[in-house]
C-alpha cells in the first residue's frame, strides 16, 4: 500500500469589510487549536495566511493537516475568530467563523498545487444582519481561487 503523499499549500484568507470601527477594540484572528495566532484589529480588510497540508491518498481521496486545521477526516476547516482584549488574556473569543475545506474543488487544489500559486479564500467579514460572520460560511459568503 501506497503511503499517503502530503503536499503543502499556502492558503491566504481575505476577510472582506469586517463590520467594526477601531474604537471597538474587536480583534479577529485565526484559531490554532485553543489560541488564535496574531489576533488582529477588525476594523479593516485583513489577510491571514497560513500553510495547510494536502494529503492525497492511493484512492484519491483528499484530506487536510495544520497547524490551523480542525475537525475529523470529512469536515475539515479553519476557524476566523472574533474576540476582544482582556487585561488577563490577550483574546477572549465571542464568535468564529468556520471556513470548510473540504468544500475547495479538487481542480482548484490541482491548479494551486501544480502552478505554485498560493490559494485564496474570499469571505465577507460582515453577514447580512451587519455582525460578524460566524457559523459555516458558505456561497456566495465565500469565494476560492488562486492568486
Amino acid at each position: 500500500m501506497t503511503p499517503p503523499t502530503r503536499i503543502p499549500l499556502e492558503v491566504t484568507i481575505v476577510a472582506l469589510d469586517p463590520p467594526f470601527t477601531a474604537g471597538d477594540g474587536v480583534l479577529f484572528g485565526v484559531q490554532s487549536r485553543h489560541d488564535v495566532d496574531d489576533p488582529r484589529p477588525a476594523c479593516v480588510t485583513t489577510e491571514f495566511h497560513t500553510t495547510i497540508d494536502i494529503i492525497r491518498t492511493a484512492n484519491s481521496g483528499v484530506d487536510f493537516a495544520g497547524k490551523h486545521v480542525h475537525g475529523r477526516h470529512g469536515d475539515r476547516f479553519v476557524y476566523l475568530a472574533w474576540g476582544l482584549p482582556d487585561p488577563s488574556e490577550p483574546f477572549v473569543m465571542f464568535a468564529r467563523a468556520k471556513i470548510k475545506l473540504d468544500s475547495i474543488p479538487v481542480a482548484l487544489l490541482d491548479v494551486s498545487v501544480n502552478n505554485g500559486q498560493p490559494l485564496m479564500a474570499e469571505l465577507q467579514a460582515t453577514n447580512p444582519k451587519g455582525q460578524p460572520a460566524s457559523g459555516t460560511i458558505k456561497p456566495p459568503s465565500i469565494h476560492w481561487h488562486t492568486r
